[in-house]
């Protein structure tokens, strides 16, 4: 089954799968470049976006027609291209560590990626599974709901909170705030 969670140090919180496009180019050098496009997080059926996932040159071993890769590296989220976002959260998050891992053939592809964005929260997402490709899964983040101004507030990591801090940057309708 596909899913891509929020762990918030408590019970993973996992919801059901959506579409989501991506792709693996081989390389020349025995690497390849994974793109996953307009990441999504879902905060009790309100969409964030995230934006797109770009890890390239990924090492990777061949066994028996099905190609195996793992990689760790730091990234940066890219803007996402879907028109139906206003905001992409991605870029303003700056320098990401990431994990990826997982295997394919020429009919079958199945990717992890662990995303720690701080020690309190860890996002992980599965993409397809080991007998076929299924979808992604979306995030359902056990923050509370919060308002100011009839805005919803987001911290710097993309989950929502209920009234700012002194010194803290902010994401309120889209843009950045520093209270």
């Amino acid at each position: 089954m596909s899913r891509l969670s929020i762990d918030e140090t408590t019970e993973p919180n996992i919801s059901g799968p959506y579409d989501a496009t991506v792709y693996v180019t081989e390389n020349e050098d025995n690497t390849i470049n994974f793109q996953l496009k307009n990441f999504m997080l879902d905060n009790d059926g309100d969409k964030m976006p995230v934006g797109n996932i770009n890890v390239n040159k990924i090492p990777v071993t061949v066994t028996d027609g099905i190609t195996n890769f793992s990689d760790e590296q730091t990234i940066q989220i890219a803007e996402g291209d879907d028109p139906n976002a206003d905001f992409w959260m991605g870029p303003i998050l700056g320098d990401i560590p990431l994990k990826l891992s997982g295997s394919y053939n020429d009919e079958h592809l199945y990717v992890t990626i662990d995303i720690p964005l701080n020690p309190e929260m860890q996002v992980h997402v599965d993409l397809g599974s080991e007998d076929a490709v299924t979808g992604i899964g979306t995030v359902k983040a056990a923050a509370p709901k919060a308002k100011t101004a009839g805005n919803v507030i987001y911290d710097i990591n993309g989950r929502r909170v209920s009234e700012m801090q002194p010194g803290r940057i902010y994401i309120v309708d889209g843009k950045k705030v520093v209270k």
